[in-house]
């Protein structure tokens, strides 16, 4: 391949950093303050988390990579020094990770949902180490986070995300997180849930109970045999609902469609080595998914 095709190819990506970064700008703006409360010091908040949100958009960059994004979006934040890697990772380590549901809600609030169909599902990313031959010759198992999602199967946001490591199950983080922050969800920005769309790792009669009662919706679960007949009276019940809806349960491959999308453009590993980090970096791109998915919703792409 030749130099002048290698940079036609990079030219794609760094348009996509760009303008990752500039709605994370303004969007973060309304969510957190400029400056400390120490005064008005340092680069600002908004600038910094657009920053990061740059470093994902370019295939997840290293974080060497930081002065680049900050020559490449200075103009478009209003930044007029070129920062240096560690004042990002700075300001990122300190970042809460409930900043990221709250950005994703905002980003719900752009588009305005009514009446959604949501699929559930999950997806793991490789931690960025030791290499796949090491680990086998070793003889130990690749570990790697978990992005539990929630996304609407009409827009193709997603709804609430939710990083962890690679031991916790689908079915206890849908019933002790994900339902309350959709829960959430409802009343804050006032759309209606019509179906929940899951496979057979979300399959309990508690699952079933929490998206009727708590969600006011059909959960269209795939319900697993385990061995045996059904016997369980409402796991039947759903399981005929899944039978009279198939064209909805189908839809439920669009999330996986959206993984794809995810780790093409986002990367497909994370790179932080804390524990803490890691779920931030993970977590954080669905934030970007949602911004990609507002860039082609009003044809900035």
């Amino acid at each position: 391949m030749s130099n002048k095709e290698k940079t036609n190819k990079k030219v794609p990506i760094l348009r996509l950093t760009r303008i990752i970064a500039t709605p994370t700008y303004q969007l973060a703006k309304l969510i957190m303050p400029m400056y400390g409360p120490k005064g008005k010091k340092g680069y600002g908040k908004p600038r910094l988390l657009a920053l990061y949100a740059g470093k994902t958009a370019l295939k997840n960059a290293p974080w060497s990579e930081i002065t680049e994004i900050t020559r490449l979006a200075k103009d478009d934040i209003g930044l007029e020094d070129i920062l240096d890697e560690s004042t990002v990772r700075k300001f990122m380590s300190k970042l809460s990770i409930k900043i990221v549901n709250t950005f994703i809600a905002l980003t719900l609030a752009v588009v305005g949902l009514k009446h959604i169909t949501i699929a559930v599902d999950s997806t793991g990313f490789t931690l960025h180490g030791p290499s796949h031959y090491f680990l086998s010759r070793a003889k130990k198992r690749e570990s790697f986070m978990k992005l539990h999602v929630t996304m609407d199967a009409d827009s193709k946001l997603i709804l609430v995300s939710i990083a962890t490591t690679d031991g916790a199950h689908n079915d206890k983080v849908f019933r002790e997180q994900i339902v309350k922050l959709l829960k959430a969800l409802k009343d804050l920005l006032g759309f209606d849930i019509a179906f929940v769309l899951a496979d057979a790792m979300y399959d309990s009669e508690e699952n079933i109970r929490l998206v009727w009662n708590d969600l006011r919706a059909l959960p269209l679960i795939n319900i697993a045999r385990r061995g045996g007949a059904i016997r369980n009276a409402l796991r039947l019940l759903v399981r005929r609902l899944v039978e009279a809806n198939k064209h909805i349960y189908d839809r439920r491959w669009l999330l996986e469609a959206a993984f794809k999308t995810i780790k093409r453009f986002f990367g497909c590993e994370v790179r932080s080595l804390s524990g803490r980090m890691a779920n931030i970096e993970t977590a954080f791109k669905a934030v970007c998914h949602n911004l990609y998915r507002l860039c082609l919703y009003f044809g900035l792409l």
